[in-house]
């Protein structure tokens, strides 16, 4: 019976031990419907560079709000960077290396479109080319998850590091002109959830 108990305490103490803390969601007002939305910014043709985005009424639901950014086709002329209309999601406190995120959202544009992610420190001041990966939008409203775990690149900058680097994690950037044509890209409810994984300890009997 002793042995029993033992071996009970052992796996009690051991998943206690290596167990993670919960996600912790770092949006304001993921809904678009409080009067927060300091988290939202676009580099969108009707806003000019890196100011909050427009929080809009949804067009398929008089009931909703929605984050909408706005490209422009710039003509064949212009050799425009897929970044030249962006969406950005910033949040407090800053995300380290080693988290795990999981990013939630619902998008939609009025043409189907690709989208490319990318790690900013604040907006605009470019971290990382790789964040959650490509996504691709709709014309109607989907849900789009993705689960990752940050790394040093992500945080301090391609090659950089905690002793050298005066980067910062804090934004998911969204480079919307991937499509290189008119649109307008809607965002609602928004979640980017943080978890630090708890630090392994000595287990003592």
């Amino acid at each position: 019976m002793k042995k029993i108990f033992t071996l009970l305490a052992i796996a009690f103490f051991s998943y206690n031990a290596f167990a993670q803390t919960n996600y912790e969601d770092r949006v304001i007002n993921g809904n678009m419907e409080g009067d927060d939305f300091s988290c939202y910014f676009a580099h969108d043709y009707n806003v000019s560079d890196n100011v909050p985005a427009r929080i809009i009424e949804d067009p398929t639901d008089p009931t909703n709000h929605c984050a909408v950014v706005t490209a422009i086709d710039q003509g064949e002329d212009v050799q425009s960077d897929d970044w030249a209309t962006q969406f950005f999601i910033r949040v407090d406190p800053k995300i380290e290396s080693g988290d795990e995120l999981k990013l939630t959202m619902r998008v939609r544009a009025d043409k189907a479109a690709n989208a490319q992610t990318q790690a900013h420190n604040e907006p605009g001041d470019y971290n990382f080319y790789s964040f959650f990966g490509d996504i691709s939008i709709t014309e109607e409203w989907q849900t789009i998850e993705r689960e990752i775990v940050v790394t040093d690149n992500q945080v301090y900058g391609d090659g950089g590091n905690a002793e050298t680097s005066t980067k910062e994690l804090h934004t998911v950037a969204f480079n919307l002109y991937v499509l290189k044509e008119a649109n307008n890209y809607y965002f609602d409810d928004i979640k980017l959830e943080v978890r630090k994984p708890k630090e392994e300890q000595e287990l003592s009997l």
